[in-house]
This record gives structure tokens, sequence and C-alpha cells, in this order.
């Protein structure tokens, strides 16, 4: 499981993660097996008091296994050239 050190880790997390999930915006949306589900999504606040089991270390890098992208605010690749695009 991940856990940020600190709350500057913790806000660096969610700037690049929970800002782009459908869940923290309190919209519907459907789990994998097919159920839809209202409401805003819980883990973030839950994480600030203990660590939850949706954030994991994927390819040594912290990561949400409940990320689901909100299409009308996606997340930028990090690992491409758009990221240095200003235009």
């Amino acid at each position: 499981m991940y856990y940020p050190a600190n709350a500057t880790e913790g806000a660096h997390f969610e700037r690049s993660w929970c800002v782009h999930c459908i869940h923290e915006k309190g919209e519907d949306w459907e789990d994998e097996f097919g159920n839809e589900i209202t409401g805003e999504c819980d883990i973030l606040s839950r994480a600030a008091v203990y660590p939850v089991e949706q954030w994991v270390y994927r390819n040594g890098k912290p990561a949400c296994l409940a990320f689901k992208e909100d299409p009308s605010n996606p997340a930028r690749c990090l690992f491409t050239k758009e990221m240095f695009h200003n235009g």
C-alpha cells in the first residue's frame, strides 16, 4: 500500500490523481461489475486518517486502483512530450 509521507506528498498525489477522477466529482459511475454508483468518492477523506487499500505502488510509483478518468478533465500523460507543450 501507498501512504503519503507528509501533506506535501499527499497534495501532489491528489493533484495527480484525484482532480482527474470522476469519483471525486460526485458524478454517477459504473464499477467493473456494471453496478451504477452515485456519490462522491470517500477514499480521499479516509486516506487523511489511515492508509487505504486502493492506494498502491505500481511500477514503483503511487497509484489509485479506483481511478476512473473524468473525460471533462483528463490527466495529461507525464511520459510524453505533451507535458512540455504550452499551447
